[in-house]
């Protein structure tokens, strides 16, 4: 096989249920890199900072994207690809989230916004992006900026279908945007993009085959790249639709599938 990129997913896949990175994953990892010249490729929802936290603790560099497939980086973290939401929308999710009464953050390249840092979202985000919050009125940042996604957030399941009844009110144009619902989060992002969008940018950027790209992942926002890339990895832990079209099943994230699918494939 001459697979060339692995794109990874992060929550229940490349870390344990704590978020931790195993020493085998990050042994294997580096071997992938290192010995056999493949690109190793985090893809998540997250952004570049957080995603340049896993990359330092792998001790390596390699092409990001973010934003669930919006946003491409590559090996030096230069910007090459984006995707935003259509201001006047965000302005119209806005309006629902205030009447809710729903935490919100909005995303900008590198920066996260919320209004204060006395929140639940605050305390729950603040582990995960591993950089301070900008703090501003979500108002001000849109007479400017256009968000790369809103992710919604809430500790109770009721106030999240209450966010997205009202927004299914609100008659928002599903042509220009995506829901992703959750148990206690709710993201929108730019339609017409997910992971499987990463393989796109990565072929087209590298210039390499789709089929040269593998990709592993364990849940329904993970179905696109591994619908696209030419070899689909599925942890044990997987969703059943992903155990349904990947090529192969390693073990789960917390007995190093990730690692052990490295090990099948290239060693």
């Amino acid at each position: 096989m001459d697979i060339k990129i692995v794109c990874c997913d992060i929550d229940g896949t490349l870390v344990r249920d704590d978020k931790s990175l195993s020493e085998t994953n990050k042994y294997w990892i580096n071997r992938l890199v290192k010995e056999k010249g493949v690109k190793f490729v985090l893809v998540s929802g997250r952004m570049l900072t957080a995603m340049k936290y896993f990359y330092s603790k792998l001790n390596i560099r390699g092409p990001v994207s973010c934003y669930n497939g919006c946003s491409f980086y590559n090996d030096d973290y230069e910007l090459i690809y984006e995707h935003r939401l259509n201001k006047d929308i965000s302005k119209r999710i806005l309006s629902v989230g205030r009447k809710v009464g729903i935490d919100l953050i909005f995303f900008d390249d590198t920066k996260w916004i919320i209004e204060e840092k006395d929140s639940y979202i605050f305390n729950q985000k603040i582990k995960l992006y591993f950089c301070e919050p900008v703090i501003s009125k979500f108002e001000d940042f849109l007479k400017t900026k256009d968000s790369n996604k809103i992710l919604a957030m809430d500790p109770d399941h009721s106030k999240i279908e209450q966010f997205e009844n009202e927004l299914r009110k609100e008659e928002i144009d599903e042509s220009l945007v995506t829901f992703y619902p959750s148990t206690n989060f709710f993201e929108i992002m730019p339609k017409g993009f997910d992971k499987g969008s990463a393989i796109d940018d990565l072929s087209r950027y590298y210039g390499v085959e789709k089929s040269q790209i593998m990709a592993i992942g364990d849940d329904y926002n993970d179905i696109g790249m591994l619908e696209k890339a030419g070899v689909s990895i599925g942890m044990k832990n997987s969703v059943p639709p992903v155990l349904k079209i990947v090529d192969y099943i390693t073990e789960s994230n917390m007995e190093d599938g990730v690692a052990k699918a490295i090990q099948k494939y290239f060693f």
